[in-house]
């Protein structure tokens, strides 16, 4: 397994998160649902992968798809760290006080162990065929925009989570972990909303229950 998978995934999740938070932070000031951590994970990253991939996008229209423009993508995300409203979420976001109820805990365990599962080598026909094969081919025209009819109508489909797979395989062609990370990443993003809207309706065993679904 190759540890350096982990941290280009890492450095990818942190710049959601920070790509997110300023945005977030504007649109929400005085939303009530902010108090609920899950929430407020779960929808700062999903706006900010929303935004990566708005810019990942862009550079391959421009020709620019390329392993230093995408992740250059990424670490603009960082910018973020110098805007005092996203400091100060950050801030707020730790400062508040931590209750670690039992179905809480129990959650965090299911989603370790649902992390822990998909970091082992996955086979499916179709990631194969299209989605991993779609971003090897934008890697190597530099672009989305190929233009061959000979190729697989799925080669010009923008699939969304599966976009963020050219990060890892620009600098690890042949391997697949950081794909599978990607794609509990954003399944991880639908439990974290699942989990704290069903929690903020009615209670944590409930959120509880219904993460339990997602899983």
């Amino acid at each position: 397994m190759n540890y350096i998978q982990f941290i280009l995934f890492f450095i990818f999740a942190i710049g959601a998160f920070l790509a997110g938070l300023p945005v977030y932070s504007r649109l929400t000031k005085e939303d009530s649902l902010k108090s609920c951590r899950s929430i407020f994970l779960g929808e700062v990253l999903l706006i900010g992968s929303i935004l990566i991939y708005a810019g990942l996008m862009i550079v391959s229209m421009l020709g620019l798809y390329t392993v230093h423009f995408i992740w250059g993508v990424v670490g603009l995300a960082y910018l973020a760290i110098f805007d005092k409203n996203s400091r100060d979420e950050i801030l707020a976001l730790f400062k508040k006080e931590a209750a670690f109820s039992l179905p809480v805990i129990v959650f965090i365990v299911m989603a370790a162990v649902f992390f822990y599962r998909n970091c082992y080598f996955l086979m499916d026909v179709d990631s194969h065929t299209a989605y991993l094969l779609t971003q090897k081919i934008w890697l190597e025209n530099k672009t989305s925009l190929i233009g061959s009819p000979a190729l697989d109508l799925r080669v010009y489909v923008a699939q969304f989570d599966a976009v963020f797979y050219g990060l890892g395989l620009s600098v690890f062609p042949r391997e697949t972990l950081f794909p599978q990370l990607i794609n509990t990443f954003f399944r991880l993003i639908a439990v974290l909303l699942v989990f704290g809207y069903t929690n903020y309706r009615f209670n944590k065993w409930y959120g509880l229950a219904a993460s339990m679904y997602m899983f």
